[in-house]
């Protein structure tokens, strides 16, 4: 049974960002090396960032890749203590520990919803001239 993996590649403008999430695993870690090689063409001395907050094992294949990508100047990262303790069982690379980051969506509906809400407090407190 073949374990999956899948990986976001996200170029910003400073950084370069890889999000796993899955099994890296020795088949995995070779097409993701591979996708690395390939979009590294094109990153030009950006900071190489890996999401690993998603992963839920890790082989030895996978520890050298990482062990790899760590020795290069990559920062590895996690989004909650969860992940870092699997991680850190998994792994002995070195993890850091990044504060949550609210889902945007979210924020953008917010955004989208103030001045509708504005606009129903004006007509449930209507202000009283004096």
């Amino acid at each position: 049974m073949k374990r999956y993996l899948n990986y976001y590649l996200h170029d910003g403008s400073s950084e370069f960002r890889i999000q796993l999430a899955g099994h890296l695993s020795q088949s995995n870690a070779r097409d993701l090396e591979e996708a690395w090689r390939t979009a590294s063409s094109a990153i030009d001395g950006k900071g190489l960032i890996v999401d690993l907050s998603h992963v839920t094992s890790i082989d030895a294949s996978g520890c050298e890749l990482l062990d790899k990508w760590h020795a290069q100047g990559a920062k590895l990262v996690v989004n909650s203590s969860e992940a870092n303790a699997r991680i850190r069982l998994m792994s002995s690379v070195a993890i850091t520990l990044l504060d949550p980051i609210p889902n945007p969506s979210t924020w953008l509906r917010v955004r989208e919803a103030t001045p509708w809400l504005a606009a129903l407090f004006v007509f449930l407190f209507p202000a009283i001239a004096a």
